[in-house]
């Protein structure tokens, strides 16, 4: 039990050294704030703590301010602003007598954001007075520094209730409008539970997506046009619960997964806010795991600010344009707009939305037939995984469209009726996500095609159909009103970055026209060693690097690069992104081996066709991609790796119980180790890094065990039956 009291020790925190009043020195460009930037924050903060910033003064950006002197308690706390570093711009604490400085460095750049950020004090500093700096020594417009006084170390339960609770909203009006088209469409249908969720996903992508161009049309009737969706949408569901109480049964079932999703997807938001940050919620993905990453993330948001405040989308970000990355997850920010229109609203958002990809391994897990306590076995090592836990964070919409494709996956591979519009509806919507969903599609398709029973053509028709449809509205966005949109294609498959006029298949033709048989295979090959990281992706190096530091006498520099190396492989290589997990490949061997069978036959087929589409969406990218080298996750589908993801898990099931209960074992402290507590915002920092908040540190231990919790809950059997499948010889 002595965990639990440490727990509940750092969420009780303490208040050494905050609150005093301290003598302040200011020279230069310091000077108290004036609420010039971030100006909510400032309204919140200056009635309650001194704040100070160089971004102001004689105008020349340079000064230095020194407080105190203070007495170092177990925990000092800070609000920061600007741009510190280690070198011209820095914040730290200097021995009153002797003068030893210590540099604090936060774990993300703060910038225009108040942001609060603590550090534990290193024993050898406790109980010494020091006073606290800022130097700011560069003259660059981004080259300033902002900080406050010392402020309590007591933990802020506030804030971490108010993000639970929007995580709780958020979540609940996302579903709300597909839902209700559940309802809607359920009387004298007797829905199978993946399917009611299937379409409820889709419903509200839907919804969402078509928001998009009402926006686009005038922002006043997207507004409206949202706030009348939701509100329609509860009115139906309470409506039809009440009317029919038969129209809850698919709901019992699918309480399992969508308790879990959440559960997962509030863990993944508690991880991100670990060490500070919330405040700029928007933003701190970009440095909490790996550094110097581009905002890709809040491109939505700003895309989305921009459609609410009715200006033109022409000349969007630079030159890029409003028509080169897909709508959908935009259409979700539009589609809350009217109840939660903050940057912390927008970042729970995209987290759950890429944790939708759980409810489209559960529907395609269900339809493959597997025992309820396998399903939850092969989520738990997805779920608690870097890859998952980075991308569901840093809200790139490369999750989400990988969920929908998920879906379209199992609906036509896994199971004989009829289910074209909604197989090609769900395949549109994944495009609509992101465009690198094509190579997931074209692999769907090769193994569908040579499936030893291949569907009609009839139901191939209404597929193709749905998908065109679906995809009709944006593709006429992209030709009339932001045209051509097709940047990311001609980077993709012609190597060619800078914007110019040339078609795509103009720019395809000069790309491959000047390539020589020998360099065309060159690039081919290097896109396969890339998947396995057999290049120069430099994990060997920083890992013998880490090695050789923490023998050097450094472990804390040799545990930062070891960290930052593990996590770099993770997001960048396919074959490297499962971690602990590849050792479920010892498993999947013995499940797979003809004589004699091993393993249940369910199991055996979705394992033979999960490594199916692997392999066909696997060689299809890695042929269609220009560059050498070019394989990176990032640049392809996050079905590919959910694809692998499971069949590893499938080869998990066949190991001994012991072997099984230490890869699980293994996997917690690999996340915990590797991710969740990050050892650094940049691998080669020496200076002093924050802490971990204590109240952000109880709600990760709280949402770890209900997470936990809840796949024991969805393991157990369930009281509905799922969609019948085919017969695993047919597969």
């Amino acid at each position: 039990m002595r965990w639990i009291a440490c727990v509940l020790a750092a969420w009780c925190g303490s208040c050494a050294c905050a609150g005093e009043l301290v003598p302040v020195e200011l020279h230069g460009s310091f000077a108290a704030s004036t609420g010039s930037f971030d100006p909510s924050g400032f309204t919140q903060l200056h009635h309650s703590v001194p704040l100070w910033d160089s971004r102001q003064g004689d105008g020349r950006l340079i000064g230095t301010i020194k407080l105190g002197p203070i007495r170092l308690g177990d925990e000092l706390a800070l609000y920061v602003a600007g741009f510190p570093g280690e070198k011209v711009e820095v914040i730290g604490w200097e021995d009153a007598k002797t003068g030893a400085r210590q540099i604090l460095a936060p774990r993300k750049t703060p910038m225009d954001h108040w942001t609060l950020f603590r550090w534990s004090v290193p024993a050898v500093w406790k109980g010494r007075e020091v006073f606290l700096f800022a130097e700011d020594t560069a003259r660059g417009v981004n080259d300033w520094l902002g900080i406050s006084a010392p402020v309590s170390t007591t933990a802020r339960l506030g804030p971490v209730f108010a993000a639970m609770g929007l995580h709780l909203l958020v979540f609940s009006l996302l579903l709300v409008p597909g839902a209700a088209l559940v309802v809607v469409c359920g009387p004298g249908r007797n829905f199978p539970p993946e399917q009611a969720l299937a379409l409820a996903l889709a419903g509200s992508a839907t919804l969402a997506y078509l928001l998009f161009f009402d926006y686009y049309a005038n922002a006043r009737i997207g507004y409206w046009t949202a706030v009348a969706i939701l509100a329609a949408s509860v009115a139906v569901i309470a409506g039809s619960c009440r009317r029919s109480p038969a129209l809850r049964l698919p709901w019992r079932e699918l309480l399992r997964p969508l308790v879990f999703c959440l559960a997962i997807g509030m863990l993944y938001s508690a991880v991100l806010f670990l060490y500070g940050g919330i405040e700029d919620a928007a933003d701190v993905a970009m440095e909490r795991y790996l550094p110097f990453l581009p905002p890709d993330n809040v491109l939505p948001f700003w895309l989305t600010q921009r459609l609410v405040a009715g200006q033109s989308l022409h000349g969007f970000l630079g030159d890029w344009l409003s028509s080169d990355r897909p709508p959908l997850q935009t259409g979700f920010c539009l589609l809350i707009h009217p109840v939660v229109s903050s940057a912390l609203g927008y970042q729970i958002m995209g987290t759950i939305l890429q944790s939708w990809v759980f409810l489209g391994l559960w529907i395609l897990l269900r339809l493959g037939r597997l025992a309820a306590a396998r399903i939850a076995w092969i989520l738990f090592f997805t779920a608690f995984s870097g890859f998952f836990l980075f991308n569901a964070t840093f809200v790139w919409p490369k999750l989400l469209p990988a969920a929908f494709l998920l879906i379209s996956a199992a609906l036509l591979l896994l199971t004989p009726t009829r289910n074209g519009l909604i197989i090609g509806w769900c395949a549109g919507l994944a495009m609509l996500g992101h465009g690198c969903s094509a190579f997931g599609l074209i692999g769907i398709g090769l193994v569908a095609l040579l499936k030893t029973h291949p569907r009609p053509w009839r139901q191939w028709s209404m597929i193709i159909a749905a998908g065109i449809i679906t995809l009709l509205p944006w593709a006429l966005y992209q030709r009339f009103c932001d045209p051509p949109g097709n940047r990311l294609l001609k980077w993709h498959l012609a190597g060619v970055v800078p914007v110019d006029a040339r078609s795509l298949q103009q720019t395809l033709h000069d790309a491959y026209g000047s390539l020589s048989a020998s360099q065309f295979l060159l690039n081919k090959w290097g896109n396969f060693t890339r998947l396995f990281g057999l290049d120069d992706s430099g994990l060997v190096t920083d890992l013998k690097s880490g090695w050789s530091k923490s023998w050097a006498g450094d472990p804390a520099a040799g545990l930062s690069l070891t960290g930052h190396a593990l996590r770099s492989a993770c997001f960048l290589n396919l074959f490297q992104s499962p971690g602990p997990l590849l050792l479920g490949a010892l498993g999947l061997f013995h499940l797979l081996r003809r004589r004699p069978p091993s393993g249940p036959p369910e199991e055996r087929s979705l394992a033979n066709l999960l490594l199916c589409l692997v392999g066909a969406i696997t060689i299809v990218w890695c042929l269609l991609m220009f560059a050498a080298k070019s394989t990176v996750n990032h640049q392809g589908t996050y079905f590919n790796n959910a694809c692998l993801f499971v069949a590893l898990g499938l080869g998990v099931g066949q190991l001994s119980t012991w072997a099984q209960k230490a890869l699980a074992a293994l996997n917690l402290a690999w996340f915990g180790a590797v991710w969740v507590f990050a050892p650094s915002r940049m691998y080669f920092t020496s200076a002093l890094l924050p802490a971990a908040d204590p109240a952000w540190l109880g709600l990760v231990t709280l949402l770890s065990i209900f997470s936990i919790a809840s796949l024991v809950w969805l393991g157990r059997p369930g009281s509905l039956p799922s969609v019948e499948s085919v017969d695993p010889a047919a597969l």
